[in-house]
């Protein structure tokens, strides 16, 4: 049986494609009707948007629902533990790393340990507006136990995808979309970090991932809300856009795979 992680990834072709369809009638309008070009690009634009923060949803459900599925609450890692805990304790800011609500969580552990507790998305997502900017992908990422995403992904190769030219970058997101493909068809995931090549002796230097959504999610926001009236990036960007955010996705499944598998073969990231 395929796992739900696997469906979801498959999934992910068809949101594209729709935003596929607008730019390719964007590019039979391109210098020939230049109202309707722009209002297809615009709209691309939301559209991608739109796709990542619901493919961002749907991977938190997904691999929970495979957890729950396939393995269970008390093989699962203390991270996604602690998280289903805390939401039902509810601890503030200040509580958070305190003894009591230590003790509280390693008590309510010890009783779900011994029942067949399921996890829900909604542990775990929290807001259900939130744009799914750097600070977002990394709080959801604490929660499964992966510190520090962003900082993370600036060891790996990834980096390159800023500088490749774009028949380039697509067959590096085709190489790694079938990798997990394959590697998430069963469960335990049998993902790994080797594709990224993880250089922990990479200096500290300017995130280009963090600059970059945060530079997409504006656009959006400025074209939802109405503040951008003009067409600020023609199709080509948005094109670019489109591979960059797929390899984003595909590096943060793959840590939230590895952090969704049973904890005998649990992974340090």
């Amino acid at each position: 049986m395929s796992t739900f992680v696997n469906s979801g990834i498959l999934s992910l072709n068809k949101r594209f494609k729709e935003v596929d369809l607008i730019l390719d009638e964007a590019k039979l309008n391109f210098e020939k009707n230049d109202p309707l070009y722009n209002a297809l690009c615009r709209s691309a634009q939301v559209l991608l948007s739109a796709h990542f923060e619901g493919y961002l949803k749907d991977l938190i459900k997904n691999s929970l629902e495979d957890v729950n599925q396939f393995s269970s609450f008390k093989s699962s890692n203390k991270f996604l533990k602690q998280r289903l805990c805390e939401y039902f304790i509810s601890p503030n800011k200040d509580e958070k790393n305190s003894k009591s609500i230590y003790q509280k969580t390693k008590e309510l552990i010890d009783v779900f340990d011994k029942l067949d507790t399921k996890f829900k998305r909604e542990y775990f997502i929290g807001s259900e507006n939130q744009n799914p900017k750097a600070s977002v992908l990394d709080k959801i990422a604490e929660q499964f136990g992966v510190k520090d995403f962003f900082k993370e992904l600036k060891k790996s190769n990834l980096d390159l995808i800023f500088s490749n030219t774009f028949p380039e970058n697509i067959i590096r997101c085709n190489e790694i979309r079938d990798y997990l493909i394959e590697n998430t068809s069963s469960y335990p995931f049998n993902v790994t970090l080797d594709y990224l090549e993880i250089d922990n002796r990479k200096i500290e230097s300017d995130n280009l991932w963090d600059a970059f959504l945060s530079e997409m999610l504006k656009r959006r926001h400025d074209i939802a809300h109405g503040t951008e009236i003009e067409n600020s990036v023609g199709h080509s960007i948005i094109e670019a856009d489109k591979v960059k955010v797929e390899v984003l996705i595909y590096a943060f499944t793959t840590y939230i795979c590895l952090k969704c598998n049973p904890t005998e073969m649990s992974v340090d990231v």
